[in-house]
């Protein structure tokens, strides 16, 4: 990977982040080529041939199709907001690895402030959501106009429709987003990304200076950190929230070896390590080996559990391969390639 300017403290954290949005990636891809964001109508009566837009809605209204109405903006908005949310976030990392971070923090913005958010919308309560993007009330549509409470609402009832439930606090998710005044959430940042002035209590400019176009190597350090600090955890919750909406109307096969939740798990462990000094990875690293356990992955060729070790489970975040740490056999999960231990 091509890290430009980016300092060596960030580079995992820059890998983990692109290894998530590569994720949903492949969630958007594969959706679209099973063409899943698609609805079948049953028409029961004739349709002009060619009808589109605005006249198709029509006719669908007119001949009691209201209900496939829905599901094609349900599904459709699924899809179109993911494709915007991760076109914005990989331009955001681009830059912040090319050391443009005034250019990052303003393309970070719009995926976490407003994409995320109709996400979790359509997650938490998609009736409201599709209700009012069919309306004709623009604040209604308004992220910007949108209470803290009914906010902080939609990502507690999101996170309560995922697979994970409460893995973390919906305030801390909250306050990292749109709290001006929490240290260690991105507003503040946002805000001065996208202002050279800003008036806000505790956001004031300097006098003579604009904001952070005149940074200097420690001021380009701090906002490094402060891009990545919880940037991984933000993007974790956002594979949640699409998988859970996702999961509503299509199912994955099951038909094939798919260890990237584990992979995830240690790419988040190796992070939470970096960011800790240890405290607290080990207890995670437990918890994916008991996940490992569950799967009886056994060496075929020497029978022993194979990602044993620490060193074997971050070959498998990193490769995709699986490691026998006893004696070296490898799979290759990717390409279904297996290969015996050297002599």
């Amino acid at each position: 990977m091509d890290y430009g300017n980016l300092p060596e403290q960030f580079r995992f954290s820059h890998n983990f982040v692109f290894f998530l949005h590569d994720q949903l990636v492949s969630t958007w891809k594969e959706g679209e080529k099973a063409d899943i964001f698609s609805v079948q109508v049953v028409a029961n009566a004739p349709i002009q041939e060619g009808l589109g837009g605005d006249e198709l809605f029509k006719w669908m209204t007119e001949n009691g199709h209201r209900d496939e109405i829905k599901e094609m903006y349900y599904k459709q908005l699924t899809s179109a907001l993911l494709r915007d949310f991760l076109n914005f976030l990989y331009e955001a990392l681009r830059c912040s690895a090319k050391g443009k971070l005034t250019v990052a923090y303003a393309l970070l913005r719009k995926p976490l402030k407003e994409n995320l958010l109709h996400l979790e919308w359509l997650l938490a309560d998609p009736e409201d959501m599709l209700t009012v993007f069919e309306g004709e009330e623009l604040k209604a549509k308004s992220i910007s106009k949108m209470s803290e409470k009914r906010k902080l609402e939609l990502i507690t009832r999101a996170m309560e429709n995922t697979s994970l439930g409460g893995w973390m606090q919906p305030k801390l998710m909250y306050d990292l987003r749109y709290n001006k005044q929490f240290a260690y959430g991105y507003e503040d940042l946002f805000q001065k990304a996208n202002h050279l002035v800003t008036t806000f209590p505790g956001l004031e400019t300097e006098a003579a200076n604009f904001n952070f176009i005149f940074s200097t190597e420690e001021a380009w350090l701090t906002q490094w950190e402060g891009f990545y600090s919880y940037l991984p955890l933000v993007i974790m919750h956002t594979i949640d929230v699409v998988e859970a909406i996702v999961s509503s109307f299509a199912k994955r096969r099951d038909d094939v070896l798919d260890l990237t939740f584990v992979r995830t798990r240690i790419g988040f462990a190796h992070w939470v390590d970096l960011r800790s000094n240890g405290l607290g990875s080990t207890e995670l690293m437990t918890e994916i080996r008991s996940m490992l356990n569950e799967l009886d992955l056994d060496c075929p060729n020497c029978t022993e559990p194979v990602l044993s070790d620490n060193e074997s489970l971050f070959k498998l975040y990193e490769q995709n391969s699986i490691v026998c740490s006893g004696c070296g056999w490898t799979f290759d999960v990717n390409s279904g390639v297996e290969a015996a231990a050297a002599d």
